[in-house]
C-alpha cells in the first residue's frame, strides 16, 4: 500500500510542475440541438498563470473524435507566460447521423519552453488538461437568430452613411437573416431612405458582423436617426434606432495608428510567415487600410509584400494581414507601414532569424520522445517498488 501511494505522490508531482499554471474556460464544450449534416463551434480559452512560456500539444479522443477540429489546431502553439490562447472546438456531423448523445474528449497537454532553450534536463512533458465534448443531434430544424450590435458613423454631406450590424445565429441551420434599414428624420416622423442588409448564409452557433453602408444623397446637414427591423418567419424580431449626424465636407478628421506587429521570430528554410499589422482606427470616420512591407537582408531589398485591403471602423482594431515565404537562412528585416486614406503611418520594424534546422520539427521530436521516457520511468518505478515488496 505504502510503494501505491508513494507511485501515486511521484506521479503527481511530475505532473504538476507546471499544470496548475494552466487552465481552460469553459470546461467543456457541449453542442445541444444539432442537426444531421449541421455545423457547430464553441470558443474556448487556454490561459497560462505561470512564468514560463509553454509548448502546447492536443489530442481528441473518443465516438466523436472524427467530426471535431480545432481552430488553432493546437500542434506546437506557444502559449506565452502570463497570457491566454483563445480557440475554435468545430463540429461537423455527417447526414446520416443517428438522434442522441455523442461524446469525445480533448486532452490539452504541455512542455516547458524555458527548459528547453536552456538545455536543461529537467523539462517534463506534463499532461494537463481534459476538456469533454458533449454533442446532442435532434431530429429538428431551428432557425433562431438575435441582433447582438448595431453601430452608426456620422458622414459628411453626400458620402455614404457607415453602419456595422452584429448577428447570433442560435439555431442549428444554416440560413440568411432577413435585415432592413431605414433612415428616418430627426424626428422619426418620415423615412427618407430605406435599405437591406445584404448578408450572406450564417452557420449555426456563430456570429458574423456585417459591415455596410445607405446612401445619404440629397440629405442636408443635421441630425438623423438609422433604423434597423429585423425579421424572422415573416414577423419582427427586433428594432433598433441609433441617432447620426449629417456634416459639412471635410469636417472629419481622418487619423489611425499602426499599433502592433506581430512575424515569428525564429522560422526555417521554405517556411511561409504570416505577417499581422494591426491598425488602429482613432477618427470618427470609416477608414480603408491595408499594410506594406519591405523585406530585407543584409540592407538588400527582396520583396514587397501587402495585405488586401480592410475597412477599419471607427475606434477599431483591424487586423491585416500578409504572408511573404522565406527560402534562404539569414537573419531577415520587415519594414512596415500602413496606408489609408490616401495617408501612411510610420514605419516598424521586425526582425526573423532564418535557420536551417526547423526548430518546431526537432521540439516535436523532443515532445514525443519525453513521452515515451515518462512513461518508461513510471512504468520502471511502479515495478521496482513491487519487486522491493
Amino acid at each position: 500500500m505504502k510503494a501505491k501511494t508513494s507511485l501515486i505522490t511521484l506521479l503527481i508531482l511530475l505532473m504538476s510542475q507546471n499544470a496548475l499554471s494552466i487552465g481552460i474556460s469553459p470546461g467543456e464544450a457541449s453542442f445541444n440541438n444539432m442537426a444531421r449534416g449541421g455545423y457547430s463551434e464553441k470558443v474556448l480559452v487556454l490561459s497560462n498563470a505561470g512564468s514560463t512560456d509553454l509548448l502546447v500539444v492536443a489530442k481528441i479522443d473518443g465516438q466523436a473524435a472524427s467530426w471535431v477540429a480545432l481552430q488553432p489546431n493546437l500542434v506546437n502553439n506557444t502559449l506565452g507566460k502570463e497570457s491566454n490562447l483563445p480557440f475554435k472546438v468545430k463540429v461537423m456531423l455527417p447526414p446520416d447521423i443517428n438522434i442522441g448523445r455523442y461524446n469525445a474528449t480533448l486532452t490539452i497537454s504541455t512542455i516547458n519552453l524555458e527548459a528547453f532553450s536552456g538545455g536543461s534536463s529537467g523539462a517534463k512533458f506534463m499532461p494537463g488538461l481534459t476538456v469533454p465534448i458533449k454533442i446532442d443531434v435532434t431530429g429538428e430544424e431551428l432557425i433562431n437568430y438575435e441582433i447582438k450590435g448595431f453601430t452608426v458613423s456620422d458622414a459628411e454631406k453626400d458620402e455614404p452613411v457607415e453602419y456595422t450590424v452584429s448577428v447570433k445565429n442560435n439555431g442549428n441551420v444554416q440560413f440568411i437573416p432577413n435585415i432592413t434599414v431605414e433612415i428616418l428624420s430627426k424626428d422619426k416622423s418620415t423615412a427618407l431612405n430605406t435599405g437591406q442588409v445584404d448578408m450572406a448564409p450564417i452557420l449555426p452557433s456563430t456570429e458574423e458582423v456585417i459591415r455596410s453602408s445607405i446612401s445619404s444623397e440629397g440629405l442636408k446637414i443635421g441630425s438623423y436617426w438609422l433604423k434597423l427591423t429585423a425579421y424572422n418567419k415573416g414577423k419582427i424580431i427586433a428594432k433598433k434606432e441609433i441617432d447620426f449626424k449629417i456634416l459639412e465636407a471635410g469636417s472629419i478628421s481622418i487619423e489611425g495608428v499602426f499599433s502592433d506587429l506581430i512575424i515569428a521570430r525564429k522560422a526555417a528554410p521554405g517556411d511561409k510567415l504570416k505577417i499581422t499589422a494591426y491598425f488602429n482606427n482613432t477618427c470618427l470616420k470609416v477608414l480603408q487600410a491595408q499594410s506594406n512591407c519591405e523585406v530585407l537582408t543584409s540592407g538588400k531589398l527582396l520583396d514587397n509584400v501587402e495585405s488586401k485591403e480592410l475597412r477599419v471602423d471607427p475606434g477599431e482594431q483591424g487586423e491585416l494581414v500578409s504572408y511573404y515565404t522565406v527560402v534562404n537562412p539569414g537573419q531577415y528585416e520587415f519594414r512596415c507601414i500602413v496606408n489609408y486614406q490616401n495617408k501612411k503611418t510610420s514605419v516598424v520594424e521586425k526582425f526573423v532569424s532564418v535557420e536551417s534546422e526547423s526548430q518546431m520539427d526537432y521540439l516535436s521530436y523532443l515532445i514525443y520522445l519525453l513521452i515515451a521516457l515518462t512513461t518508461i520511468v513510471l512504468a520502471y518505478t511502479l515495478y521496482s517498488r513491487y519487486r522491493r515488496r
